[in-house]
């Protein structure tokens, strides 16, 4: 992928910042590599491997990115800079530095949504996710790339899904649908694929010795 645009504020990266913050980065000269952009960028603000990167950190520093406008001035819509694209979003979003608009909708995808998104495609991972709950019990489907047309069956494969969500670093779409990264989380917490992988061993069925 091609990085063109300054990570402060989204000039480009030819010449130096003309937008809030201007003149950035003051070292170095045009047209700026992403990478000493960007280093530019999260420096200015403090932000480096002392940082908390926990998920709940990250999105605190995702926000406070942004600015903190909605939180301070318009605390009834969360901030579309993180969920919109989610249910947690509907419309209100400033159009302009100061300008606020209860209808209007923001048509960027939010930074939670993209590390959701980021998360199930196993590309990162927030190792301090809470533990499951001590009295959770798998519920064994069948392995399938489509969701099964029987209601008990689809119920009990969303069920799966939202019991491996509970272990930490495990993030799987709840879709009913018992397929290969379903598969791939139920590895990873029990040691065997789900039955009828074709991929590897799955857990022996109650009538195999």
């Amino acid at each position: 992928m091609t990085r063109t645009k300054h990570l402060h504020n989204g000039d480009p990266l030819t010449r130096r910042t003309i937008h809030i913050p201007k003149g950035r980065p003051k070292k170095g000269s045009p047209p700026f590599a992403w990478e000493e952009s960007a280093e530019d960028a999260l420096t200015m603000r403090g932000l480096g491997a002392q940082t908390d990167w926990s998920l709940a950190g990250t999105l605190y520093q995702l926000e406070g990115y942004n600015g903190w406008g909605y939180r301070l001035y318009h605390s009834h819509v969360l901030s579309p800079y993180l969920w919109s694209f989610s249910n947690h979003y509907t419309s209100g979003k400033y159009t302009a530095d100061g300008t606020w608009s209860d209808v209007a909708v923001s048509r960027q995808c939010g930074a939670a949504v993209l590390l959701r998104r980021m998360a199930e495609a196993n590309l990162i991972d927030f190792s301090d996710q809470p533990a499951r709950r001590p009295d959770a019990e798998p519920m064994i489907v069948t392995y399938a790339m489509t969701r099964s047309q029987d209601p008990a069956i689809a119920l009990r494969a969303e069920e799966l899904q939202r019991w491996l969500n509970t272990y930490p670093g495990i993030f799987v779409m709840v879709d009913g649908v018992p397929g290969k990264r379903t598969s791939e989380a139920y590895k990873k917490v029990t040691g065997y694929y789900l039955p009828g992988d074709p991929r590897g061993q799955s857990i022996p069925k109650p009538f195999e010795a």
